[in-house]
C-alpha cells in the first residue's frame, strides 16, 4: 500500500505537473483523463465514475506488478478503443508512468513500474529553413526600429543560433541573464524543475540586453507579450510561432518558420561547420542519444549521393594493375 501520510493524491498531482510546462501538463492533464476512463472499465479497478485523484490513489495502492499490468493494458486500450496511433499512445502512457516517478520520488511508494512502449514513427517533418535564409530574417528584424523587432530578434538568436527550444526560452527569467558571461540560465526538456546553463552569442546578446533596457523588463519573464489584451503577460508558444511567420512575410522569405524549425537549422548549421561531429552536436543541442542529432544532419542525402560520385570517378581513373604472384618451384 501506498504511504498517503504526508502527501495527497492531490498533492502529487500537482506536483507531477509542476514540472513541466503549461503545454506539456495540458497535454499530461488529457491522458490523465482518458486513465480515468480506462480505469472505470478495468475489472479489478473499476468503478461508475472516477476522477484524477481516485485514479492516482488506486494506481498507487495496486503494487509494482499489478501497475505494470494495467500500463500496458491502457496502451492496448488507447490503440484498440481509442484508435491512437504508436506515436499518441507513447506520451499517454509515459505521462501515467512519469506519475508514478513522481510518488517513487516523494516517497510515496517504494517502486517503480515501466513498460517497452511501441517505437515511434517519424511522421513530422521539423526541419527548418537554410542558415542563410535564417540569417536574412534576423538581419531584416534588427533593421526594423520597433520594440517587438528588439524581442524578435533576440527570441530568434536564441532558437537558431543557441538550438534552444521555445519552452525553454520562454522560461528564461531575468535575473538568470548574465550578460558578462553571454549564459543563460533556464528550463530544459525533461528535467523541467532544474535551471541549464545556456550560452548566447555576442549578437544575441546585444540584441537581448537592448530589449531588456527598452522594453523595461525587471523582473520575471524575459520575454513578454506587447499586444493589448496580454500586454506584459509572459509569452506562448503560439506567439513566437506567430511572430516568426509574420516577420517572415515582412521580409519576403519563404520557407518553414516555426520554433523548433529555426532549431533545427542551428543543429543542421552546426554539423555542416564541423564536417559532421555528432558529439558537439549532441551537447549544443542537448540531445541524450546520438541518432536524435543525426535525424538534424540534413546532409545525409547528399553526402550519400556524392559518395557514390566519387566512387564512380574512381572507377574511370583508376590504374588497373594486376600484381601477378611468381610461381614457386618445389625446392623453395
Amino acid at each position: 500500500m501506498a504511504n498517503w501520510n504526508d502527501i495527497t493524491p492531490e498533492m502529487l498531482l500537482v506536483n507531477h505537473y509542476s514540472r513541466f510546462s503549461e503545454h506539456t501538463a495540458q497535454s499530461y492533464r488529457r491522458a490523465m483523463a482518458l486513465f480515468c476512463k480506462y480505469i472505470e472499465q478495468a475489472v479489478d479497478l473499476g468503478d461508475d465514475k472516477i476522477d484524477a485523484e481516485a485514479a492516482t490513489r488506486r494506481l498507487m495502492d495496486c503494487g509494482p506488478h499489478r501497475a505494470k499490468y494495467h500500463l500496458g493494458l491502457f496502451a492496448k486500450w488507447l490503440h484498440t478503443q481509442c484508435g491512437y496511433a504508436a506515436n499518441t499512445v507513447r506520451p499517454r502512457v509515459a505521462s501515467i508512468q512519469g506519475l508514478i516517478t513522481s510518488a517513487f520520488e516523494l516517497e510515496v511508494i517504494g517502486w517503480l513500474a515501466r513498460i517497452k512502449l511501441p517505437a515511434p514513427v517519424p511522421v513530422r517533418d521539423t526541419r527548418g529553413p537554410d542558415a542563410g535564409v535564417v540569417r536574412a530574417l534576423l538581419t531584416h528584424v534588427e533593421s526594423v526600429d520597433r520594440l517587438r523587432a528588439c524581442r524578435d530578434a533576440a527570441i530568434i538568436g536564441l532558437l537558431f543560433e543557441s538550438a534552444m527550444r521555445c519552452d525553454s526560452v520562454l522560461s528564461i527569467d531575468v535575473q538568470n541573464i548574465d550578460f558578462y558571461r553571454r549564459e543563460i540560465k533556464a528550463r530544459r526538456k525533461g528535467y523541467w524543475g532544474q535551471l541549464f546553463e545556456f550560452s548566447m552569442s555576442k549578437r544575441t546578446a546585444r540584441n537581448l540586453r537592448r530589449w531588456i533596457e527598452l522594453g523595461e523588463v525587471a523582473k520575471g519573464a524575459a520575454f513578454c507579450s506587447l499586444g493589448s489584451r496580454r500586454r506584459g503577460q509572459a509569452m506562448k508558444y503560439k506567439d513566437v510561432n506567430r511572430a516568426l511567420k509574420y516577420w517572415a512575410k515582412q521580409a519576403g522569405l519563404d520557407g518553414r518558420f516555426t520554433p523548433h524549425g529555426l532549431r533545427h537549422s542551428g543543429t543542421t548549421e552546426l554539423l555542416n561547420c564541423t564536417g559532421g561531429d555528432v558529439t558537439l552536436a549532441m551537447n549544443y543541442a542537448g540531445h541524450r542519444d546520438p541518432k536524435t542529432t543525426m535525424l538534424y544532419d540534413d546532409r545525409r542525402a547528399a553526402a550519400i549521393s556524392e559518395a557514390v560520385e566519387i566512387v564512380s570517378r574512381g572507377l574511370l581513373t583508376a590504374n588497373a594493375k594486376r600484381t601477378i604472384r611468381p610461381k614457386r618451384g618445389r625446392g623453395s
